[in-house]
């Protein structure tokens, strides 16, 4: 499908939670079919632009060495936790996976503590018109008390902003499952909040009701305009999934519309104005 416009694009994310808990999940054989089928499915859909797909809890090496296209070893850094895969039947946009989240990491020292990588994976979109998107999976515990999670989700989205910053990309989208429970805490951050940051939607856990986990946010909001409602794949294709003990949360799908906006841009403004006091500061 050509892009009819050079500054906007339109992409849908997939936001998969793979079950591993649970005694009645079946074996690893039924997992990778499973995973395989709905990717599969997603692939000969008629799909839009671009196709993101945001999984967490993915444990199955084959899968994952599978949409990484790279050997999961111990030194990987994404290891098998969260995955961004790219699906662009455009040939027209191109996806690098970012490996040096780890040295970034080590140049911040602002972390209420530091982010756990194996629960993050990144990389960004460059698009038609040589604009980067940061895309990122992010895979919450869930095993932490509320004050903790806060701060986790707070010093993920500190770690990200420099990313995008190092790589100079113009904006920011993030899936997952967060865990967040049912304070709905992304929406209060003052940290999102100081990023222009947005929730786009959150979604409840199938298996206990008001426990909002599974997220999309994005920064900045101006950049992004959600054009479909998330919906549920098991709507979209009845069947699809054979199993459902093994994915523990719906499988959503949600349509978003890029702008153009270029953060960058903002960057290199608030970089000159930090120069200029410091000048005026010294000459005073």
């Amino acid at each position: 499908m050509a892009m009819k416009n050079m500054d906007m694009n339109e992409f849908d994310i997939y936001l998969f939670n793979v079950h591993h808990n649970s005694k009645n999940e079946g074996t690893q054989e039924d997992r990778n079919k499973a995973i395989g089928d709905v990717v599969d499915w997603i692939k000969n859909e008629d799909i839009v632009d671009t196709t993101l797909l945001i999984l967490s809890e993915v444990k199955t090496k084959k899968v994952a060495e599978e949409l990484i296209g790279d050997k999961c070893t111990s030194e990987t850094i994404w290891k098998e936790d969260a995955i961004v895969h790219m699906i662009d039947k455009t040939g027209d946009i191109d996806f690098q996976r970012i490996k040096d989240t780890l040295i970034i990491m080590d140049s911040i020292k602002d972390f209420n503590e530091q982010p756990e990588l194996t629960t993050l994976d990144c990389g960004y979109l460059v698009l038609p018109n040589n604009k980067r998107l940061l895309v990122v999976a992010w895979h919450g515990r869930h095993k932490k008390k509320s004050k903790q999670k806060h701060a986790a989700f707070d010093d993920m989205v500190l770690l990200v902003e420099e990313i995008r910053k190092k790589y100079e990309c113009c904006s920011v989208i993030i899936g997952g499952d967060f865990n967040m429970g049912s304070d709905d805490y992304p929406r209060r951050s003052k940290r999102l909040s100081k990023y222009d940051g947005h929730v786009y939607d959150d979604y409840v856990y199938t298996s206990k009701q008001n426990k909002c986990i599974d997220y999309v946010v994005a920064w900045p909001k101006k950049n992004f305009e959600q054009t479909a409602k998330g919906d549920n794949v098991e709507n979209l294709k009845p069947g699809l999934i054979k199993d459902p003990k093994i994915f523990d949360h719906d499988i959503i799908k949600i349509r978003f519309q890029h702008k153009f906006i270029d953060q960058t841009e903002s960057d290199l403004s608030a970089r000159l104005e930090q120069l200029k006091l410091a000048s005026d500061e010294t000459n005073g």
